[in-house]
């Protein structure tokens, strides 16, 4: 089995609660990952790779904690205009 170790023990969510992805599920989501790639691709992940994939595992959770937040702003908005 392939997997890719951490740079860091926790994952920094740029949110201003700063809320953090725990280790447990950073790791989850990386070896599904890699999983993926290495059963539908044949694809072994190098530290190239690895470092690249780690950007964008780290870039698609902000974007997703940051969308979260405006979600609930709009709402908070709505909820007070009706």
């Amino acid at each position: 089995m392939h997997t890719i170790s951490p740079k860091s023990s926790t994952f920094q969510v740029e949110e201003s609660s700063n809320q953090r992805l725990t280790p447990i599920i950073w790791d989850y989501v990386r070896k599904m990952v890699v999983e993926y790639l290495w059963y539908c691709y044949g694809v072994e992940i190098g530290s190239t790779a690895e470092s690249r994939l780690s950007d964008l595992i780290a870039k698609s959770v902000t974007s997703a904690y940051a969308l979260r937040a405006r979600c609930l702003r709009c709402r908070q908005l709505l909820a007070h205009a009706t």
